[in-house]
């Protein structure tokens, strides 16, 4: 297995499987109903489904410029878009882990697609490579994932 194999496997443990730094940011994040993740009494102030959102954009944005395409978010095209309390339900919290489950499974088959001769070409014809780029990627799950683990603090009402 070659070295860019064994990264796409990584961080695809650290989205859906064993990961080395504890639950996996999948089961992180399903691990808490609709009303725990749209709750802003965290430490950072942010809302779990909001972080969660902004994942999910990243992913989307590289795998639409992979795939030649704009990219498209139901929430609009705010960073880290609010989730209105009043639309809140279990039912738009599970469709919308599907939509960030199918966004990693597509950016992460296209990733395995490419050669070494892509990626070293430079990305949007700035300095960085599709490579860093998409390593970029890879970090900001394992940077959120810690960040979500830990929005819960002593101040929080609701611990997990």
């Amino acid at each position: 297995m070659d070295a860019w194999s064994r990264l796409i496997n990584y961080w695809d443990r650290e989205w859906k499987g064993d990961s080395f730094n504890g639950r996996c940011l999948r089961d992180e994040l399903a691990a808490q109903t609709a009303n725990q993740v749209v709750d802003a009494d965290t430490l950072e102030g942010f809302t779990v489904w909001g972080v969660a959102l902004h994942v999910h954009r990243y992913k989307e944005i590289f795998l639409a410029r992979l795939e030649g395409r704009a990219p498209g978010f139901p929430e609009g095209d705010q960073d880290f878009p609010p989730v209105p309390k009043d639309r809140v339900t279990e039912a738009r919290w599970q469709a919308a882990l599907a939509r960030m489950e199918a966004t990693h499974d597509a950016l992460s088959a296209r990733a395995r697609t490419l050669d070494e001769r892509f990626l070293d070409r430079s990305f949007d014809g700035g300095e960085m490579t599709w490579a860093e780029g998409l390593i970029s990627v890879f970090t900001h799950d394992f940077y959120h994932v810690a960040q979500i683990r830990n929005m819960r603090g002593p101040s929080s009402k609701t611990p997990l």
